[in-house]
């Protein structure tokens, strides 16, 4: 049965709750990176934060995902560093689901096969609509036009990716940790939210 996620909404400066998220899972022995989002709803790798914040100041609010099983002792430890560290849980909402776009041009086979591979081998949990990828072999030898040399193999394909929290996560950093990483375009990661009761 897969994980519950919850999306907690941590009022507080950005890096005391990176630090201080991070710290706590750390502690509990949780190895997986956590996700923090840019706005509710709309998830980027924490990677990606830190060349965003250049641009947006993110100081107030922070939302992210945590395991359903970590909660209570969660709030319980933001309770405890509550006046030290300014830190106050704000808002829940229970993780349905997460999607996101995928698309691909490829023109290594090579690539190409390791990608399919990637795509193919797919969980239960995850499902991927719209999506019908091709092949085309334009012959022996590439065609020189003006602008550009003419690829003699593409593998094209485009879609969405959509499920369980985690199995798309993981497959997010499946694409991101493969050899595919340069050839996958991944949008953002979107939530389905629904209150947390």
């Amino acid at each position: 049965m897969p994980k519950e996620y919850v999306e907690v909404f941590l009022s507080g400066d950005f890096d005391v709750v990176k630090g201080f998220v991070n710290g706590y899972l750390v502690g509990r022995g949780v190895t997986r990176r956590p996700f923090f989002h840019v706005k509710r709803g709309i998830i980027r790798h924490d990677t990606l934060i830190g060349n965003l914040r250049a641009f947006l100041e993110i100081r107030d609010h922070v939302p992210f995902c945590l395991d359903r099983d970590l909660l209570d002792d969660f709030r319980e430890a933001v309770t405890v560093v509550r006046k030290r560290l300014g830190l106050e849980v704000v808002e829940l909402k229970r993780v349905i689901s997460a999607h996101m776009q995928i698309e691909h041009e490829i023109v290594n086979r090579d690539v190409a096969t390791a990608c399919k591979d990637l795509l193919s081998n797919l969980p239960d949990e995850i499902e991927v609509l719209e999506y019908e990828p091709a092949e085309e072999q334009h012959g022996e030898y590439p065609d020189l036009t003006m602008t550009s040399l003419a690829h003699s193999y593409t593998y094209r394909g485009s879609g969405v990716v959509r499920g369980d929290f985690e199995a798309v996560t993981d497959l997010f950093f499946a694409i991101k940790q493969s050899r595919c990483s340069d050839h996958i375009k991944i949008s953002h990661l979107e939530l389905n939210l629904l209150d947390y009761e």
